[in-house]
């Protein structure tokens, strides 16, 4: 199988979930009709040795660039949002921790959000359970620079802090990008003002592992629980097994909630 355009160098939707009728990857790429997928090649099984799957599937409408997703059309249809297009997605399994009890997770990973509603909105997903980031637990771990275990294996710190400006008529948001944002006296002097009233909207967080600085992710999170990251051009093999490091700190430090619905909105801006 052939990557496409939008396979790498793009950011990706991720989902976390449980669903107890199935038990690997390709009892889930068989239930959703998938045919053409194959296996990315495992670089270093000391990050992870679960399988992470690249698959393929056509969906009516072009939802991002037309002018990226042209190459992938599947037909002569002039009508770009009756016409269907190839779209590249990844899945793979991983471990979370949620109220003390261990949870074996699938994870699906799509380029634009629309790609969600048409996934999950079918009788397969019916009785998953889907793990959420509390993005108010994990700013107050980064905010009282507390390590969880997982810290001594990988460096991990907020890189971009997003939040609302509430009733303020001049601005709608505010973000702090940097190192360190948490530790600026911007943000200081923002969370300390009794004159500007904020609501932490979305964290980006960067993890990289110690053992092999060529891993490394930012994953972007937002209070209406959705995750979002970039892949580098060709970067799958190395950028995806660290999924399972990033949601290992989010297990360690009690950062995920659990829901049965998932939201249709993100409050991130799509050229993020």
């Amino acid at each position: 199988m052939n990557n496409s355009v939008i396979a790498s160098n793009h950011h990706f939707y991720l989902v976390l979930f449980e669903l107890n009728e199935l038990s690997t990857c390709e009892e889930l790429l068989n239930a959703i009709q998938i045919e053409n997928y194959t296996l990315l090649e495992n670089e270093n099984e000391k990050l992870t040795k679960n399988k992470i799957f690249h698959f393929q599937k056509k969906f009516k409408g072009a939802l991002g660039s037309i002018d990226l997703l042209i190459g992938n059309k599947m037909d002569k249809e002039p009508n770009p949002d009756k016409a269907y297009y190839l779209y590249d997605l990844y899945c793979g399994k991983t471990n979370v921790i949620f109220a003390s009890d261990k949870k074996d997770c699938f994870f699906i990973c799509f380029p634009y959000k629309a790609l969600q509603s048409i996934i999950f909105d079918r009788n397969t997903f019916k009785n998953s359970i889907f793990y959420i980031p509390s993005v108010p637990v994990m700013l107050k771990h980064f905010q009282n620079g507390k390590m969880a275990p997982i810290q001594n294996e990988i460096d991990s710190s907020i890189i971009k802090y997003s939040a609302d400006i509430v009733d303020e008529a001049n601005a709608d948001n505010v973000s702090i990008i940097g190192k360190d944002p948490l530790n600026s006296s911007i943000f200081k002097l923002m969370i300390e003002s009794d004159e500007i009233d904020i609501e932490v909207s979305s964290l980006k967080l960067n993890c990289t592992w110690k053992e092999d600085y060529n891993y490394s992710f930012n994953l972007l999170f937002d209070r209406l629980g959705n995750y979002r990251f970039w892949i580098p051009k060709n970067k799958q093999k190395s950028t995806l097994p660290m999924l399972e490091k990033t949601f290992t700190l989010f297990s360690e430090i009690n950062g995920i909630e659990q829901t049965e619905r998932l939201s249709k909105y993100t409050t991130v801006i799509t050229n993020e």
